[in-house]
């Protein structure tokens, strides 16, 4: 009897709890969404408002789990590493210095090494990243080659590209969305091109100069990376599509398998000019980081100056508005806010937009994402010992992430 009744009540609380899911649901439905659809070209833009339509959220992480270490050779990594994520939660670390995959399984244990150094067929020499969807792409973007396994980390074929290729999206129908580097007359660009299975670029999507600014001390060459530098992002989506924009401008540009804009996403937010203060704080850090460079090199008599640095550095006339664009599983999308120089950050902030192109959330987390996947937060440390360690943290909200992937309020139109 007594279990009889503690089934009734535990029927009770899960009808309880899907009636107030329901209600809160369709409440959130009733809210008045602020923005407006427009068409140029017959593309659809999603005019967003500069406030999200649910406010702020914080992630609530929880740390489960953790690899590297002292474990053994398997799990050491040398000179960094990327991260890649599949569809099983299966992990693969590609380990730069080492020249290998490692494959872990959803709980950490090791299954195999994929890859290694050399020049073989399956082999690679200075691999820069991994990008994970029903095979495994291993990019060396300075050698201009793609490696691709099945998941399996059987080697399929290599791809030669004629260009430096930065990331790519799923190969679909024998083409890739992709991010490159190409030099021209004019100079240094970052493109968003269509690539063909050759590694030629069928179409140039999008192309934005991105000029090389060094100095040559006595034969030395410096260059150094300015945080409110504009830039191009791109993040990959599902079935061969992808999203990019270029930081300067809030306007992020959705393009399917074949290369075609399928919508606009904006968003409301007046441009923040960048200040003296700010300015002189940046070129005063990378005065000392250069100095400090020039004594560990032991090199003499090189001498730098705050005009040189200066001279390195490229200041737009406001702050860019976002420093990295992510994408989950669901296709929804994270833009990672800059913020001013001068504060310091407790909490990372992204914009958070669902696969429709609403903004729904401002997100706030304390830890840096490299991927964010069914529901977990993967990045990586290093620790006080020099040791590389990849973690994955529980995002324990993740509902209202998932729940939300196609919401549509009732105002849009």
């Amino acid at each position: 009897m007594k279990n009889y009744q503690r089934l009734l009540l535990l029927l009770f609380i899960l009808l309880l709890n899907g009636y107030f899911f329901k209600s809160t649901f369709a409440q959130e439905k009733e809210v008045k969404w602020n923005g407006k659809i427009e068409y140029k070209n017959r593309i659809r833009i999603i005019k967003n408002p500069k406030c999200p339509l649910f406010g702020k959220i914080k992630f609530d992480l929880k740390e489960d789990l953790s690899i590297g270490g002292k474990e053994g050779e398997n799990f050491m990594f040398y000179r960094g590493v990327k991260i890649g994520v599949d569809n099983e939660d299966n992990i693969y670390i590609l380990d730069l210095g080492n020249c290998r995959v490692q494959k872990f399984d959803e709980k950490g244990n090791f299954i195999k090494t994929i890859g290694g150094k050399g020049q073989g067929p399956g082999e690679f020499e200075q691999p820069t990243d991994i990008y994970i969807d029903k095979n495994i792409y291993i990019m060396e973007s300075f050698n201009r080659k793609l490696h691709i396994y099945d998941n399996n980390g059987n080697f399929i074929e290599t791809i030669k590209f004629t260009n430096y290729v930065n990331y790519l999206s799923e190969k679909t129908e024998g083409y890739f969305i992709a991010k490159i580097t190409s030099y021209k007359k004019e100079g240094r660009f970052i493109e968003i091109v269509l690539m063909n299975s050759n590694g030629k670029i069928s179409k140039v999507i999008a192309s934005f100069p991105f000029p090389i600014r060094v100095i040559r001390k006595k034969g030395v060459v410096f260059g150094t990376v300015n945080p409110y530098e504009p830039y191009i992002y791109f993040s990959p989506l599902k079935s061969g599509k992808g999203i990019y924009g270029y930081s300067l401008n809030y306007k992020l540009f959705v393009i399917n398998a074949e290369g075609k804009i399928e919508f606009i996403i904006e968003k409301g937010e007046s441009p923040v000019p960048i200040t003296k203060k700010e300015k002189n704080k940046i070129i005063m850090d990378k005065y000392l980081s250069l100095q400090d460079l020039l004594r560990k090199s032991k090199r003499k008599g090189i001498e730098l100056s705050r005009r040189d640095i200066k001279r390195l550095l490229f200041f737009p006339k406001h702050r860019p508005f976002y420093r990295k664009i992510l994408s989950d599983e669901l296709d929804n999308i994270y833009v990672k806010r800059i913020e001013s120089v001068l504060k310091k950050q407790k909490f990372i902030t992204f914009d958070f937009f669902n696969s429709k192109g609403i903004y729904l959330y401002e997100i706030k987390t304390s830890e840096e994402p490299d991927i964010i996947k069914n529901g977990y937060l993967y990045n990586y440390i290093q620790d006080d010992m020099g040791y590389i360690k990849i973690k994955r943290y529980k995002i324990k909200n993740w509902e209202k992430i998932r729940n939300y992937s196609s919401f549509l309020p009732k105002s849009y139109k």
